[in-house]
């Protein structure tokens, strides 16, 4: 928790905004271009968000959180 601390509230935010970047980018690869094809599942789940609409739950969720008091 002291990490956290040692961080100014626009270094956290920065840090929060970007967690879901990398799942989503992960995500957003072309199995077949990658030559991957032989891993799991090709289709997205049904109901899987894109990344801008985890960009924007994200945003949602750091507005309606209280992080000043870290």
């Amino acid at each position: 928790m002291s990490i956290a601390r040692s961080l100014t509230p626009e270094r956290r935010r920065a840090i929060g905004m970007s967690l879901p970047q990398t799942p989503a980018k992960i995500h957003a690869v072309d199995l077949e271009v990658a030559g991957l094809t032989g891993l799991a599942g090709h289709k997205p789940a049904s109901g899987t968000p894109s990344a801008e609409r985890i960009d924007a739950l994200v945003a949602k969720t750091h507005e309606a959180a209280d992080t000043a008091g870290i």
